[in-house]
């Protein structure tokens, strides 16, 4: 087997998925970002590694999905719009979904 440590081997066939984030304001100047990452059945995927970012990566975010396929992450309110990428285990990942923050 070649690879290096990042190498992700899928046992099965990889499973689509469905993300959506919601902002809500926080006090101060910064903006609450909740994603739920979900399969085709609308089950929650937990354990999936959700980055959000802006544009040339100035303000990025990573987290890891709960148990309830949610990840939390705190955004200055300055930041209008940006992307977020969903990788995972056996999982056809989502990369560069716009998000409104």
């Amino acid at each position: 087997m070649f690879g290096d440590s990042t190498l992700q081997v899928r046992f099965k066939a990889p499973a689509k998925l469905k993300a959506d984030a919601k902002v809500t304001r926080s006090e101060g100047n910064t903006k609450t970002v909740k994603v739920d990452v979900v399969d085709k059945k609308g089950k929650p995927v937990s354990n999936a590694r959700v980055t959000v970012y802006t544009k040339g990566l100035k303000n990025m975010k990573v987290a890891y999905t709960n148990n309830n396929g949610q990840a939390v992450f705190t955004m200055p309110s300055n930041i209008e719009s940006g992307y977020m990428t969903v990788t995972g285990i056996d999982v056809v990942p989502i990369v560069d979904q716009a998000v409104k923050f």
